[in-house]
């Protein structure tokens, strides 16, 4: 049932029917309560549960003459539309992200997630521009070792923090001018977020976390002042929330599930992937995986402690060596989210991971995958032993890892929270404790 055609633009709509996401060209948007009363739209009360339009979407694609249409989801009747009426809703929304972490070239893994969950965001038509360190000056602070490991080898570079975090703030308040929304990622770039001039929300990763804890008077003025607080794991929330955060949403970061995947080598081995730090828990695993079968890929301050690592390979070869493995470890002390245990899940193989952080999220202990107690060796080593030694177990637990990730940790669900975090925030919601979950 198609409305009138008013300055190129129709609107349709349809009930209880989504519009495909392959469509070419489309791009979602939102009608609230006060735009469809202008549009003299009525509000269909019934009898059960009100009006329906808390997930009320709209989808824009070419229609037969070429001109752009909208696709209303959600109600059953026309809408008329009086000449000359584009809202502000009807636009595409323009978002601008900022990180101190992203990938300088299609091979370069830093901020390889940011950078992913970027493009997802742009394939649902949303208008991104990333303010990084590739278009701010950054005094040799961000990349190699990271901003703290940056800092923590070179302490005099801390000088010039301040004249980083100016070329920041800059580049941001000319990339936020016409912005609708601003996301952070990472405190410090919430920081910056905060004097950009538009709503801004601020996305934790669990680094920036420990270091808040330790002057946590610097974050409650950031974290009180966004919109919105996301963090990738329950536990990151209520850091979150225990810091001043105002409204704090739980998002998990997406990963790619294969659509298939090859049998794993015989005979069975581990892979673990990663940073080669304490923090990652690889001296215990050094200690407990003693003789067993063991791909290690990573770089990091302890790669002399662990023969035969492989160093830092590309994300390709990360995939290809997840088909491979028999089981992945995931030993870490603590950890914000976990993607290699999320991405080991999507390609169907089980995880022995530390009972810390995302990966209490992500692992259902005997389900998903094994946990064991941080630094301990002797459960670790029983896990790994067990898993190895039983493919049974493992097929088993590969196989619901692989629904796991699939129902939860997917780019979709990912970037469809994210969407509708925008537009809570956006439309004003109210400061509230979400975990999505």
């Amino acid at each position: 049932m198609a409305g009138r055609s008013v300055a190129g633009l129709s609107l349709e709509h349809l009930r209880g029917r989504r519009v495909p996401a392959q469509v070419c060209g489309e791009r979602r948007i939102r009608l609230d309560r006060d735009h469809l009363a202008a549009l003299g739209e009525p509000l269909c009360e019934r009898a059960d549960s009100g009006p329906d339009l808390e997930h009320l979407r709209a989808e824009e694609r070419a229609g037969p003459d070429e001109q752009p249409r909208v696709v209303a989801v959600g109600l059953g009747h026309p809408v008329q539309v009086a000449h000359g009426q584009l809202w502000p809703t009807l636009a595409r929304m323009k978002v601008v992200v900022l990180t101190t972490s992203y990938p300088r070239s299609p091979e370069d893994v830093v901020g390889r997630f940011v950078a992913d969950a970027v493009e997802h965001l742009r394939a649902e038509g949303l208008e991104i521009e990333v303010v990084s360190p590739l278009v701010f000056r950054n005094f040799g602070i961000a990349y190699g070792h990271g901003v703290v490991g940056n800092l923590r080898r070179r302490p005099w570079l801390a000088l010039l923090v301040p004249a980083m975090l100016a070329s920041f703030a800059r580049a941001a308040r000319r990339a936020a001018r016409e912005a609708d929304l601003v996301h952070a990622h990472w405190l410090p770039s919430g920081a910056v977020a905060a004097v950009a001039g538009r709503p801004f929300v601020v996305q934790l990763w669990g680094t920036d976390v420990e270091l808040a804890r330790r002057a946590p008077w610097l974050a409650r003025g950031v974290l009180r002042r966004a919109r919105l607080v996301v963090c990738a794991s329950q536990e990151l929330a209520a850091a979150a929330g225990e810091l001043g955060a105002r409204s704090v949403r739980v998002i998990p970061s997406g990963v790619d599930v294969p659509e298939s995947v090859a049998e794993p080598d015989e005979p069975p081995h581990l892979l673990y992937a990663g940073r080669l730090s304490e923090e990652k828990g690889v001296l215990e695993l050094v200690e407990a995986a003693r003789g067993l079968p063991l791909v290690v890929a990573g770089d990091g301050p302890l790669r002399d402690r662990v023969q035969g690592a492989l160093g830092f390979v590309q994300h390709d070869e990360l995939l290809r060596l997840y088909e491979r493995a028999a089981a992945v470890v995931c030993p870490s002390r603590r950890e914000g989210f976990g993607v290699v245990c999320a991405e080991a899940m999507a390609h169907g193989r089980p995880v022995v991971a530390t009972a810390v952080g995302g990966l209490r999220d992500l692992v259902v202990d005997g389900e998903t995958g094994l946990l064991v107690p941080p630094g301990d060796v002797p459960a670790l080593r029983a896990a790994l032993e067990r898993v190895l030694g039983d493919g049974e177990l493992r097929r088993s637990l590969g196989e619901a890892g692989r629904r796991r990730a699939r129902e939860s940790f997917s780019w979709a669900r990912a970037t469809a929270l994210t969407v509708r975090a925008y537009e809570d925030v956006l439309a004003g919601g109210p400061s509230t404790l979400a975990a999505n979950l």
